[in-house]
């Protein structure tokens, strides 16, 4: 198993799987003599090597349809995202892709700090999934059910997961699913947040440096295609060894209806569902505001889930390794020993490994890229 062809696609450091990104352009240049390659510098006080990396693959002819790919917008995700986008420019992209007609852009870690750190977030704490807001206005938005849970979510000492509190921590998250639902909780805590830093799932109080250039990226390489399909590759969420898609939920029901049809025979989980919760700042809906109206738009999220976190203990145990490695970063651990412990399980939920997993999640992808392809590329 561990010789299997699909596993040399992971990589498990941010340095090693950038290399191995940006060392795929002979090979793309050879398929499309137009590709091209570039990278966004990140602005940071810690590390002055953060890129995001990307490659712009034009049609030959002309543009009837655009793909993009991204990975890494937690940043601790994104061993998976990468090793899914290295499948496909190394094996779908020439078969699959209709390279007279379709365009397509791959974009690697948006998220570089966090992939780098082993953190979901930016160096500013921010998730960057609740940072891309239409406007400012957005950063002064309270969510109203986050103070509920905000102490059950943000204990503020050191770390010791043997300390009479932490030992606690499944009884408190009983009390607290007793007391709020659990689709109460979701939707407090996952929604997103603007005035707490230090806590889970902070939006922000401004943009992170990077909207503004990767934006311009999006918008520059597909504003005059006449259809977009945005996949924004996420793990962690959902049913182990499952891949789950959610979109945004458009306003416009034409683009529901694009979204239907690209992904028929999929079970798609849409924010609107009672089941589901709803985001604000994700790059999906971002997506929308940046291109032509006029253009079809279909953003979607491919998240392989780790935990089982559709069920209580597995939500319970997700939101436990969350809170802990949040903990620790901002209040420190009891000792090295601990730092190492969360680090590892932390590492698990979002980047497990297991080689089957690991296998599974490019086999399942590559099936989807066969199914939904072609439908894209219906001209």
């Amino acid at each position: 198993m561990q010789d299997h062809p699909h596993l040399r696609y992971f990589h498990e450091t941010y340095q090693a799987s950038r290399s191995g990104f940006r060392n795929l352009l002979p090979k793309l240049q050879e398929i499309n003599p137009r590709t091209k390659i570039g990278f966004i510098t990140i602005p940071s006080s810690l590390d002055t090597d953060l890129t995001i990396d990307y490659f712009q693959l034009p049609s030959l002819k002309k543009t009837k349809s655009t793909l993009i790919i991204t990975s890494g917008m937690h940043g601790v995700e994104c061993a998976a995202g990468a090793a899914v986008q290295r499948n496909f420019l190394s094996e779908i992209y020439s078969s699959q892709i209709n390279l007279d007609y379709t365009s397509v852009l791959v974009i690697h870690s948006i998220n570089p700090f966090g992939f780098k750190y082993n953190r979901r977030v930016t160096e500013n704490n921010v998730d960057l999934n609740r940072n891309f807001l239409k406007n400012r206005k957005g950063f002064q938005r309270f969510n109203e059910g986050y103070p509920k849970v905000f102490e059950f979510l943000n204990p503020k000492v050191s770390l010791h997961s043997k300390s009479f509190s932490s030992r606690l921590f499944l009884m408190k998250a009983l009390w607290t699913i007793i007391k709020m639902g659990i689709p109460a909780i979701k939707q407090a805590s996952l929604q997103g947040q603007y005035h707490y830093p230090e806590g889970i799932y902070f939006g922000g109080t401004n943009y992170e440096p990077l909207r503004k250039p990767l934006g311009k990226l999006i918008r520059n390489f597909a504003k005059k295609s006449p259809r977009v399909l945005l996949v924004d590759i996420h793990t962690g969420y959902g049913e182990r060894g499952k891949l789950h898609f959610f979109p945004s939920d458009p306003k416009k029901p034409r683009f529901k209806k694009y979204t239907e049809e690209i992904f028929e025979g999929y079970k798609i989980d849409w924010a609107s569902d009672e089941e589901f919760f709803t985001v604000t700042g994700d790059l999906c809906t971002y997506v929308y505001k940046i291109l032509p109206k006029k253009c079809e738009i279909i953003p979607m999220v491919f998240e392989y889930g780790t935990l089982n976190s559709q069920s209580t203990l597995g939500a319970i145990e997700s939101m436990k390794r969350l809170i802990r490695e949040n903990q620790g970063y901002h209040y420190g651990y009891k000792n090295h020993e601990e730092r190492l412990i969360m680090t590892a399980k932390f590492l698990e939920m979002f980047h497990p490994s297991d080689p089957e997993w690991r296998i599974k999640v490019i086999e399942d992808t590559i099936n989807v890229w066969k199914k939904i392809l072609p439908r894209l590329q219906k001209y």
